[in-house]
């Protein structure tokens, strides 16, 4: 995607609330980036138990999707009318192995770099999170190199 990585942020705990209610392990990564149009957005992948959401936001809302939705519903309710997403650039979004399945079926869509860094961030391990950071902020999408996540060596392995 032509752009370029501005920051990006990655939480991980137990029993967070996170967007969808109280579970046991939920991770959300943020990913600020300029299109070629220097517009800024956020991408946000929020992965509870395996299972990720998507959000898009012109302001950080990494915090809020970290925190319990049952403090404040109306936000909620505004956040998943407003940001949630359930495709990027034509790419579907939402369970893994249709997002894998649009990746070979559009294999030179602008947006899977984008989204493979920012499902790497969910899934590889909290001691690579900020050496991934460090080494894609200010640099272009297209140029940041990340390699398939576990989830999409899996899916690779069994389609």
């Amino acid at each position: 995607m032509s752009g370029t990585i501005l920051q990006a942020r990655v939480s991980l705990g137990e029993g967070l609330g996170c967007a969808c209610g109280p579970f046991g392990l939920c991770v959300v990564a943020s990913v600020q980036y300029s299109d070629s149009f220097q517009h800024r957005r956020w991408l946000h992948c929020v992965e509870i138990e395996g299972l990720p959401s998507f959000y898009v936001s012109e302001d950080d809302i990494h915090d809020a999707l970290v925190t319990n939705p049952l403090q404040n519903e109306a936000f909620w309710e505004n956040v998943n009318s407003k940001n949630l997403i359930g495709s990027l650039n034509g790419l579907p979004l939402g369970e893994y192995s249709l997002m894998f399945r649009g990746f070979d079926e559009s294999p030179g869509n602008i947006a899977i770099p984008l989204l493979r860094y920012l499902i790497f961030l969910v899934r590889c391990p909290m001691e690579m999170v900020q050496p991934l950071i460090d080494g894609a902020t200010g640099k272009n999408i297209d140029e940041i190199g990340i390699s398939m996540s576990d989830i999409e060596e899996e899916y690779r392995n069994i389609a």
